[in-house]
């Protein structure tokens, strides 16, 4: 067999996954080079410290979790979304994590500041991420 990601078989679900990957990547670099139309004033883009840390982020992302959709939030961070029951909303600004578990909804939960060591998932918000 041979390894696409370290520990995993090449199987079709795999490949697939990391073309998601690569997708994702390759829209956060986009979004801080020449950022995402949001008025006909400009485009957002996110710092070059949200894309470290983005890119980060999904390296360390688990395979086992739903990817999210992203967007600029327009100032200079990254916005993650997950959709569904109970939606998830992480934002990355700079080296920051900020979290809203069940968004738009009476039971939302805010976390501020969550701690990432651009190596681990940040264990506050994994339970909260939905599994593919």
């Amino acid at each position: 067999s041979s390894a696409v990601l370290p520990g995993y078989v090449a199987s079709a679900d795999m490949m697939q996954r990391l073309r998601d990957l690569l997708s994702l990547w390759s829209l956060i670099r986009r979004f801080a080079s020449a950022g995402q139309s949001w008025t006909a004033d400009g485009s957002a883009k996110i710092s070059l410290p949200t894309q470290s840390a983005a890119e980060a982020f999904f390296r360390a992302f688990p395979s086992t979790k739903a990817l999210p959709k992203i967007a600029p939030d327009g100032e200079g961070g990254l916005m993650m979304i997950w959709e569904g029951n109970d939606p998830l909303l992480v934002t990355i600004d700079e080296r920051q994590l900020h979290a809203v578990i069940s968004a738009a909804t009476p039971r939302a939960r805010y976390l501020d500041n969550i701690a990432f060591d651009y190596i681990n998932f940040p264990p506050e918000i994994l339970s909260f991420v939905p599994n593919r």
